[in-house]
């Protein structure tokens, strides 16, 4: 049995990923998610969600081409010298196609957006709605499903709003400018006078994906990457949530360009706090502040915080940082001792850990 399960790992990967293809643009957005968790999902599933970040069936072009002409307010032709005739790029919620603008001769990318993509997302998310306080009953889920849920459809609203994933995009190109990233990470400059809520138009990037580059300044452009994420998260405070490695490109000059800024979240100066003072407790191993900052994070609802400085929480999250601070990564870690660990806390305290929304 454990030799079949071996053997069908890598067709059923696949036929997780046609799955979630055929359930719509929301459960797509999900298998890219879950294809970059390599500590939830063994490489046989990764690989086949791997197709999803940019293997998406596309839509007809002639469908595309009508909604560029109709929230643009002008013919294809009058905009453009040259409109390829297939998308590049296929993604959940719309589809790149490449041009060139007659005005100037820029090579441009124009991302349209899928025809009736709010009313699928709508009904997803209402049947995701219906089913989360179900699911959080049966499976006595310790976190709030359906406010989780709800956080998951004002992502994919806002997501739709194309003038605001340019104002992100800009946002985040003029911070990174007063960091020591500049000049080594950018996003795709916007084209504003054909961008609007269903049409999001920018100049054409050159590059390759970061995961598939064999160029040797790739593990320079990783750590590029990581703090770049650090900077969103703990100074700009726009964080980019959508870095699966169809997102990062590496450019032919070296830099990194980020792309799909339609997912993001912000983070008000508190939290960030929050989270800076987090990490320092952790490097400097002062783990009695640890409840304290998981209650401040939300990992600890505020009915439990009465238990933050209980010496028994205290010591088992002592114990679990301490093996992760320790490095070594995942296999440096004894996970039936930390997961029976949490058990035995759970039985004496109650659920006390939940994931925020």
């Amino acid at each position: 049995l454990s030799n079949k399960f071996e053997e069908n790992s890598e067709r059923r990967g696949m036929e997780l990923a046609e799955l979630l293809t055929r359930l719509g643009p929301t459960f797509i957005k999900i298998g890219q998610s879950l294809s970059i968790r390599t500590d939830l999902l063994s490489p046989a599933y990764v690989r086949g969600l791997t197709s999803l970040q940019d293997q998406v069936p596309a839509f007809s072009t002639d469908e595309a081409r009508s909604i560029i002409e109709e929230e643009l307010g002008r013919s294809i032709d009058s905009v453009f010298s040259n409109f390829s005739s297939e998308p590049v790029a296929a993604a959940s919620l719309g589809q790149v196609f490449k041009a060139t603008l007659r005005s100037d001769g820029r090579e441009v990318a124009i991302k349209v957006q899928r025809p009736n993509i709010m009313n699928q997302i709508a009904l997803d998310m209402h049947l995701l709605r219906e089913t989360a306080p179900v699911a959080k009953r049966t499976f006595n889920l310790n976190t709030d499903a359906a406010g989780t849920v709800d956080v998951w459809g004002l992502g994919f609203v806002d997501e739709l709003d194309y003038i605001s994933e340019a104002e992100n995009a800009e946002f985040f190109t003029e911070s990174i400018q007063s960091t020591p990233l500049k000049g080594v990470v950018f996003s795709p400059t916007v084209v504003e006078e054909c961008t609007t809520g269903k049409v999001l138009t920018t100049e054409w990037v050159v590059g390759e994906r970061l995961d598939k580059s064999s160029n040797e300044d790739v593990s320079i452009l990783c750590s590029i990457a990581m703090n770049s994420y650090l900077t969103m998260m703990l100074e700009t405070g726009v964080l980019h949530c959508d870095p699966h490695p169809g997102n990062l490109l590496r450019t032919p000059d070296g830099k990194l360009c980020i792309l799909d800024w339609g997912m993001v979240t912000k983070l008000d100066s508190n939290l960030q706090i929050t989270l800076i003072e987090h990490m320092a407790h952790l490097t400097s191993a002062d783990y009695d502040e640890i409840p304290r900052d998981l209650l401040l994070l939300g990992f600890i609802p505020e009915s439990k915080a009465g238990l933050i400085n209980d010496s028994g929480i205290v010591e088992v999250l002592a114990d679990i940082y301490g093996a992760w601070t320790k490095g070594g990564g995942a296999a440096a870690i004894n996970v039936n001792e930390v997961i029976a660990n949490l058990q035995d806390l759970t039985e004496k305290k109650g659920n006390i850990f939940q994931i925020p929304p």
